[in-house]
């Protein structure tokens, strides 16, 4: 949760969007929401409070007719029926992850794939408020950082919230909470019915199962993050193993063939458990203890 003079002090609802409270009813209600969110139709004002941010085209996959939700990549069923044939579908495989993995030259600096990237998201979003007549919110929501120095938006349907009449785009930084809402640092008061905090998360406030032991309630490691063995398990927790967990994969490549590498090295840690009569599956807590402490020392390479 974002911290604010006069929180305290504020009679409408707060939340934060990670949390969301399932009763709560927003139907003709004022609402500002702090951060990259995009509250679901029936709001009577929504108020996102915002700074720039290149909006992701990715996500903007082809949807299956009469669905709704998160967008997915459609397989057809005749499609379908054609994988039976593992050359056919070794080769949908292959262009899957080429695509993956040709977006890697997005994220160094320096290449043309990332010199390039700027324009493309700005193409973008002035296409799609092109759209709506609202071209003149673009110098607003364009970033002056590199697309993937931040995690990108969303995309679907959130520009096209932004020009609607009961919507306001709100830069203006917050100064404090009244009893019945915001004050901005130009002095406005801006009385809203609710605030939705959609702030990211603290990487502080670590969950119990993540801390270096079970019994720890305290909500930090004693290194003071979140971490694991290869990204497969965590102490604490011996015989349980999951892919893509705390600090699973290297600062570049895809997740695709992280994940693959992980579930090959848990099968075959389940193989030798079910052949040599193993009992568990990741170090104790001083070989692991061991291993973070080599890793954080600057004379030793990994």
């Amino acid at each position: 949760m974002p911290q604010y003079p006069g929180m305290n002090l504020y009679k409408g609802k707060i939340c934060h969007s990670s949390a969301w409270d399932e009763s709560f009813d927003a139907t003709g209600k004022a609402i500002a929401t702090i951060g990259d969110a995009r509250l679901a139709e029936g709001g009577k004002a929504r108020r996102p409070l915002r700074s720039e941010s290149d909006v992701d085209w990715g996500r903007l996959h082809t949807r299956s007719k009469g669905t709704s939700g998160w967008p997915y990549i459609y397989i057809s069923e005749e499609a379908k029926e054609a994988f039976k044939d593992e050359e056919t579908y070794l080769c949908y495989r292959k262009k899957i992850e080429d695509g993956f993995y040709r977006t890697f030259e997005g994220i160094l600096a320096d290449s043309t794939t990332s010199s390039n990237l700027p324009n493309k998201f700005t193409k973008l979003m002035k296409d799609r408020l092109d759209k709506v007549g609202r071209a003149d919110l673009l110098p607003k929501l364009t970033p002056n950082f590199p697309p993937h120095c931040r995690r990108l938006t969303p995309g679907p349907g959130y520009l096209e919230s932004l020009p609607k009449d009961n919507v306001t785009l709100i830069q203006t930084p917050i100064e404090r909470f009244y009893v019945d809402g915001i004050v901005t640092t130009d002095g406005v008061q801006r009385p809203v019915d609710a605030v939705i905090c959609s702030t990211g998360a603290n990487t502080d406030c670590i969950l119990r199962y993540l801390s270096w032991q079970a019994t720890d309630v305290s909500s930090e490691s004693k290194f003071g993050f979140p971490y694991s063995y290869l990204g497969t398990g965590v102490p604490g927790f011996p015989n349980m193993s999951f892919i893509l967990g705390p600090n699973p994969a290297g600062p570049t490549g895809t997740l695709v063939n992280s994940a693959e590498t992980q579930i090959a090295y848990i099968a075959k840690m389940l193989r030798k458990i079910s052949l040599q009569g193993i009992r568990t599956m990741t170090p104790s807590k001083e070989a692991a203890d061991d291993f973070v402490e080599s890793v954080l020392d600057p004379d030793v390479t990994v």
